[in-house]
Formats: structure tokens, C-alpha cells, sequence
């Protein structure tokens, strides 16, 4: 009984691992000197991630941050019903010794619903872009851990 019982998560733990999942992991420690729009929503979030304790063996540029707001839904009346809130941020990764490591823009979206209250509507942008700020943080960070490794 304990032999089929064994046999069978083995078999499971085979099938789940053969499809791709794996236990989430925290990123390692990392450090890299940040250059550019430092001011930028990303930057900060990012300099949150880092420990300064460590030598920075990366540098990274951070170009100007682009937030989009693009009206996708309308109602009868022509008028806005929803949007589609964008934040691209382009970032060049260098090498210690300068050579350039990866040029990419990394972007993420969202949908947003038109409110009644422009107050609201303004505050929910702002929440909207700090939100895809740090869904971007992560993807930077796992691209910082590999970078770091090679």
C-alpha cells in the first residue's frame, strides 16, 4: 500500500515538474547602479529592490517612461466608457565593463473603466501606472538575476 502510494506522487511530481511548473523563488540579492530618468516611477521601485551593500556589477539606463491612455470603449453618445493604460519604459543593461547586455522596452497594460468623478478617475490613473510599475519591477528583476548570473 505504501509502495503504490509512493509510486503514485512520484508519477505526479514527474508529470506536474515535466509541464514546466516550479515552486516560486525569491529573487537573490542584487545590486546595479541606475542612470538616466532616475526620478521615474520605475526607478524608484526598483532602488526599493536592491541592496546597497552589495557591489554593483550592472548599470542600467532607464529612458524617458511613456504612460499611454487610449480611449477603447464608447458609449451610445460617443463619449468614453473605458480606456487602455499603458507604461513602456525602455532600459539598456551594461556589463561592468560597459558593453552593452540587453535593449528592450518593457511594457505592461491594463484596462480601465471611465467613473464618474474626474477626482477619482485621476487618482485611479495614478494607482493604474504605479500597479503596472511594479508588475514590470518583477519582470526587470528576473532579468537582472540572469544577467548577473552569466
Amino acid at each position: 500500500m505504501i509502495k503504490s502510494k509512493l509510486l503514485i506522487s512520484l508519477i505526479l511530481i514527474s508529470i506536474i515538474g515535466g509541464c514546466g511548473f516550479h515552486t516560486p523563488h525569491k529573487n537573490k540579492s542584487i545590486n546595479a547602479e541606475i542612470i538616466g530618468d532616475t526620478n521615474s516611477i520605475i526607478a524608484r521601485k526598483l532602488n526599493n529592490n536592491f541592496d546597497r551593500n552589495l557591489e554593483s556589477n550592472l548599470t542600467i539606463e532607464i529612458s524617458k517612461e511613456i504612460k499611454k491612455k487610449t480611449a477603447i470603449t464608447f458609449n451610445n453618445d460617443g463619449s468614453d466608457l473605458g480606456y487602455q493604460i499603458s507604461y513602456i519604459v525602455p532600459i539598456k543593461f551594461y556589463g561592468k565593463d560597459g558593453s552593452l547586455l540587453l535593449d528592450k522596452k518593457f511594457s505592461k497594460s491594463t484596462y480601465q473603466q471611465e467613473l464618474s468623478s474626474s477626482q477619482a478617475n485621476i487618482i485611479l490613473l495614478g494607482d493604474t501606472y504605479d500597479d503596472l510599475a511594479e508588475s514590470l519591477v518583477i519582470k526587470i528583476l528576473r532579468n537582472l538575476n540572469y544577467l548577473s548570473d552569466s
